[in-house]
Formats: C-alpha cells, structure tokens, sequence
C-alpha cells in the first residue's frame, strides 16, 4: 500500500498518530472495527488510506480522562 504523507496539523495517518501518541498501528486497527468504533475517534477513510481529524483525535482524548475520585 502506497504510504500517505500529510503535511498540514489537521489530519494525522496512522503513522503519525502512533508517532504521536504511542498507540500503535495494531491496536487503532483493532479499535477502528465494528464493534469498538464508539470506544475510538472518529476517522476518514479514503479508498485504503485512513486519516484521523487532528480535533477529533483531542477530543477522543478528552473523553478518556479517570477522575481520581
């Protein structure tokens, strides 16, 4: 597969993404399925290529904030 490189800060490959945040390429794979889309950011996807939205990807971090009460 041909690899994509984005240039601007709005949209991150999963490359970057991983790059990034340390999440790797595998386990985005795995969230991206079916059943775990609601557990993940949302995403573009482009024939193969999948981007990730730079404001959606904060606000998916966000969401995953544990109080410590």
């Amino acid at each position: 597969m041909k690899k994509i490189d984005i240039i601007n800060d709005e949209y991150l490959t999963p490359e970057q993404f991983q790059n990034k945040y340390g999440i790797s390429i595998g386990v985005q794979t795995k969230m991206r399925m079916r059943k775990n889309r609601d557990k993940f950011c949302d995403f573009l996807k482009i024939g193969r290529a999948i981007l990730y939205k730079q404001s959606d990807v904060d606000e998916w971090l966000t969401k995953q904030k544990v109080s410590n009460e």
